[in-house]
């Protein structure tokens, strides 16, 4: 796989389409059988194995349900995913690179690359990939070899996630949405010494004492717990230290 743009010129690309030529590296070597890709801003919340794909299927993504926002439920989300060695899985991963410019909305990247591909390459779907249904059902040569989790296990985001069903923490997004404890990296810290603090402890009861499930709102106001001093919901909060 290479860039499209000429050295002569900058590359068009955001850094998150090159996921793709990296898992495809990655399953290059003899004693590798599956490669999985994890975003940076999320963390594994137990050491619970990952699902494996179903028979004859190559490949596991997150769907969008119960993630929120303007992802429709059935899309498949690419900060976290898995594929098996092999020519089709090597195929999957070429296919969607090819896939450029990402069909809209351009601001999915590989993302938009990925649901068009699964949803059968259809022409009205280069549009715009939120339009007729394009991510209801995997299709084609490609999508047809795909599981798809629910959200939850692979992606869930901190207003969802639930203690005992969720496997991976995805803080998506931008940093504004979680103002209310300093950003993810601060949240992530914060995550991490709860695990490491309160082993077998609730952490959905804990995220849920800073962000809503409310669509729009996220880990930017208070909803529980201690917040300011006045206590009152809608301040910035601080985790403790």
């Amino acid at each position: 796989m290479h860039s499209p743009c000429g050295e002569a010129k900058r590359c068009a690309r955001t850094l998150s389409w090159y996921k793709l030529p990296l898992m495809a590296s990655a399953l290059l070597s003899p004693s590798t059988r599956f490669a999985f890709w994890m975003d940076g801003d999320s963390i594994f919340t137990s050491a619970r194995p990952l699902p494996p794909p179903l028979p004859g299927h190559v490949a596991i993504f997150s769907s969008e349900a119960g993630v929120g926002g303007e992802y429709p439920p059935a899309t498949v989300n690419g900060g976290h995913f898995g594929v098996v060695s092999g020519e089709l899985g090597a195929r999957l991963l070429r296919r969607a690179w090819q896939v450029y410019p990402a069909p809209k909305p351009d601001r999915w990247w590989e993302q938009s690359a990925l649901i068009y591909l699964f949803g059968g390459e259809r022409a009205e779907c280069r549009k715009d990939i939120r339009a007729f249904d394009c991510a209801r059902h995997l299709a084609g040569e490609l999508g047809s070899h795909v599981t798809t989790l629910n959200s939850t296990v692979l992606n869930a985001p901190p207003w969802a996630f639930e203690q005992g069903a969720d496997l991976i923490l995805h803080t998506f997004g931008d940093d504004v949405l979680y103002t209310a404890v300093g950003g993810k990296a601060t949240m992530l810290a914060q995550v991490l010494a709860f695990l490491r603090e309160h082993e077998g402890g609730d952490l959905g009861a804990f995220l849920r004492r800073f962000c809503s499930p409310e669509p729009g709102r996220f880990c930017n106001v208070a909803q529980k717990g201690p917040a300011t001093p006045t206590g009152r919901q809608g301040q910035r909060v601080r985790i403790a230290k």
